[in-house]
């Protein structure tokens, strides 16, 4: 969110317009819809995952940036996120709301989210919270996106919350 508000800002400070475009499909099909979109004119320049440079068959033609570390060729810039940071935001908000319980959910377990975990589990330790860990077991982002994925996801919930 904070990297949507920031482009924001930026994008009123120089006069221009910021359009969220929501990613409900594969990333092919936003890539193609982020290419018509910018030869019909309604957008000039993009921010995208890194992980969609695989979907580009060619470097694009108008400016693209990328978010975290691109996946496969290094197309055009991008910008490294950090969790470490966007983890003591998040944990900073939760004991200003005086919570104490924190559900860390992923798709499924790989080095990259286990790391991403250790960090969040590292900042509960150091204040006293509680984490506890959902593995879904889901091996593809669109799969969330139906209606079968959007199941399993609530069911865990469910079901770790009883």
């Amino acid at each position: 969110m904070n990297i949507l508000l920031g482009a924001n800002e930026e994008a009123i400070k120089r006069n221009k317009d910021m359009v969220v475009i929501p990613i409900t499909s594969s990333p092919e099909e936003a890539i193609e819809r982020v290419i018509r979109y910018y030869r019909e004119g309604r957008i000039d320049s993009a921010i995208l995952p890194g992980r969609f440079t695989h979907a580009f068959k060619a470097p694009p033609s108008f400016p693209i940036v990328f978010l975290g570390k691109p996946m496969e060729h290094n197309l055009a810039p991008h910008v490294k996120l950090s969790f470490r940071h966007a983890y003591y935001e998040a944990i900073t908000q939760i004991i200003a709301q005086k919570k104490k319980k924190i559900m860390w959910l992923e798709q499924y377990n790989t080095l990259f989210s286990s790391e991403r975990y250790n960090i969040l589990k590292g900042f509960t330790l150091a204040h006293g919270l509680e984490l506890s860990r959902i593995e879904l077991g889901l091996t593809n982002t669109e799969t969330i996106v139906k209606d079968k994925g959007i199941a399993q996801i609530s069911d865990a919930c469910e079901k770790h919350l009883d």
